[in-house]
């Protein structure tokens, strides 16, 4: 999450954010001591807060206070996304990285598919992780691709029980 502050924009050069331009793509929440502000871009959102000044009145332009330390390649990514993400070029915005859990729900429908078609815990480990992996992890004592399969079956199980649905209004609640 990034703290900005917010100042009124003199001229149009830049990028600057106007509420006009982004509609009901863009949520804010007034906190005690700052504006919670939700971004829908495009397919992702943006979440950041405006702890000086206002973005409801008029386009503004937007400051962020970036410390030099060990974080500060990971500051300059997330910059380079906000940035992008305010930008009105199309062709500059960024798709969002996948999360780990689009991953496991990936996982977990091609699991679905092969218990569908008759699958064993080994055959959907195969399926996943592939026959070299499996055949040097399989008798492994610790068991973890054997659990790993279990909880994705059991998502698996969940999601066609009717979870599925979490996820779509999940999809829903972000468009």
């Amino acid at each position: 999450m990034l703290a900005v502050a917010a100042l009124p924009a003199t001229t149009p050069a830049g990028t600057t954010l106007d509420l006009a331009d982004w509609g009901d793509r863009l949520t804010i929440v007034q906190g005690s001591f700052a504006e919670h502000v939700l971004l829908r871009p495009g397919r992702g959102q943006l979440r950041f807060d405006v702890c000086s000044g206002t973005i409801l009145q008029g386009p503004v332009r937007l400051f962020v206070d970036a410390t030099i330390d060990d974080t500060a390649a990971m500051s300059a990514a997330r910059l380079t996304c906000f940035r992008k993400a305010l930008s009105h070029d199309p062709a500059d915005r960024t798709p969002p990285r996948r999360s780990r859990a689009h991953f496991r729900q990936v996982a977990a429908l091609r699991t679905f598919d092969a218990l569908i078609d008759g699958a064993s815990i080994r055959d959907v480990a195969i399926t996943l992780f592939g026959e070299s992996r499996v055949r040097a992890e399989w008798l492994d004592p610790s068991e973890a691709m054997k659990s790993a399969c279990r909880r994705l079956i059991a998502l698996a199980r969940r999601m066609s029980d009717g979870g599925y649905k979490l996820l779509l209004d999940r999809a829903c609640d972000r468009s």
